[in-house]
């Protein structure tokens, strides 16, 4: 089962988020606060639902593709895990610069052109923000 780290990480995801959403906010507890210390080490083993359980508490890192490095880039896809994420670093910042506005079209149509997935595109878009 090639899957089988993958899958752990995605578990682990889970009961992260499951445990911190138990904590109560504030209480010092050990486990109040090593848990998002968890959630962020666990979100950079590049873990397909790290993007999809932005909701409940773990952290895909963001940037500004106008202005973070192409490590930068890459960092926050992979944080997102997004597949091959230099690769996909490198065309995000090849066709900068953004706005609020064309982020998401702009993107789509030129990341489009290297049939990206719909669940990969979407792992893109949710580390970028403009300003």
């Amino acid at each position: 089962m090639k899957n089988t780290p993958v899958l752990f990480a995605s578990l682990s995801l889970v009961l992260v988020a499951a445990l911190t959403g138990c904590s109560s906010p504030g209480g010092g507890s050990p486990a109040a606060t090593s848990a998002p210390a968890a959630a962020s080490s666990t979100a950079s083993s590049a873990s397909p639902l790290v993007a999809s359980s932005a909701a409940t508490g773990t952290a895909v890192q963001t940037v500004d593709p106008n202005t973070a490095t192409a490590d930068d880039v890459t960092a926050a896809l992979r944080s997102a895990g997004v597949d091959n994420p230099e690769k996909w670093a490198d065309e995000v910042k090849e066709y900068a610069p953004y706005t609020a506005e064309n982020l998401q079209p702009k993107l789509t149509e030129e990341l489009g052109k290297y049939d990206i997935s719909q669940d990969q595109l979407r792992r893109v878009l949710s580390s970028l923000k403009v300003g």
